[in-house]
């Protein structure tokens, strides 16, 4: 159980996954909420592993995201949060992770 929350300013906004991860919630939220699902920002669900599928994150259309994880979980086998950041970074968004802290928003 966790919480998607979406803060939104007069110009960008902010979608946080929480823990939330599965395919079948990524489609509900889609389906529920359409393009208000959309933000300049995200904290990606369950951390980046396991996480929502990349056709949730394509619909959100981020311009940068935040994978709040500890250094293992992008590097070592077995683990699938490297195989998503790595799809942020094909595409050019902006992915902040352990190793570009702090990490902080300002949005309007």
């Amino acid at each position: 159980c966790s919480l998607v929350m979406k803060i939104s300013g007069g110009k960008d906004s902010l979608l946080i996954c929480g823990d939330a991860h599965s395919d079948e919630l990524g489609t509900f939220l889609l389906k529920t909420y359409g393009k208000r699902m959309q933000a300049k920002y995200v904290q990606v669900g369950h951390h980046g592993n396991n996480s929502f599928p990349i056709s949730f994150y394509d619909a959100v259309d981020p311009f940068a995201v935040f994978m709040d994880s500890p250094a293992w979980l992008l590097t070592e086998n077995g683990y699938t949060a490297a195989k998503l950041r790595d799809s942020f970074v094909r595409k050019g968004t902006i992915v902040y992770d352990f190793r570009t802290a702090p990490n902080t928003v300002r949005f309007e």
